[in-house]
């Protein structure tokens, strides 16, 4: 087994697990289990609890969601909406844009702390420096406007649960 740290010297944070330090699921298999459960079960929102789904590579970015919108929109899911989270190191316009357009509806900016003294100390390589440059990580960011223009709903450090939220209403869905 090996141990994997989000780079941290927080113990919660630790986890055992085989295999490479990092790694993602395929976009084909995980939207797999997304059309199963969009066809068999009527699902329409999905919520994504994944670190790693954006990095910090814009053109990962790129390449990954648009293997995502392929495998979509080969299954034919529609009306969807998505919520996830990332950190401000992971975030661009493009992928913003192209989130919005598979249906993000809400998305958790991880900012852990406004404190390079506080970031430090918990041992995070993220810098107050991509807080600021993070094109969501203030109300007045173009993007967090631009997001806003499309109704979704930017929020940190807060869970919200809206079992009916759908895809045509995320602005009366957002709390």
């Amino acid at each position: 087994h090996r141990h994997l740290q989000r780079r941290t010297r927080l113990v919660h944070q630790i986890a055992l697990a085989p295999g490479p330090r990092f790694r993602r699921r395929d976009p084909d298999r995980v939207v797999d289990e997304l059309a199963y459960l969009y066809h068999q079960r009527g699902v329409r929102q999905f919520v994504f609890h994944d670190d790693n789904f954006l990095v910090p590579n814009p053109a990962n970015n790129r390449e990954r969601l648009a293997h995502y919108e392929r495998a979509i929109h080969a299954h034919e899911l529609r009306d969807i909406g998505l919520v996830m989270k990332c950190g401000p190191q992971d975030l661009d316009r493009a992928s913003l844009e192209k989130l919005r357009e598979l249906g993000l509806l809400r998305l958790f900016l991880r900012i852990e702390s406004g404190s390079q003294c506080g970031l430090d100390s918990i041992g995070r390589t993220q810098t107050t420096v991509d807080t600021e440059r993070a094109p969501a990580s203030t109300q007045n960011s173009p993007a967090v406007q631009a997001l806003a223009q499309h109704s979704v709903c930017a929020a940190s450090a807060a869970a919200h649960v809206r079992p009916a939220a759908h895809v045509s209403t995320p602005a009366q869905d957002s709390p």
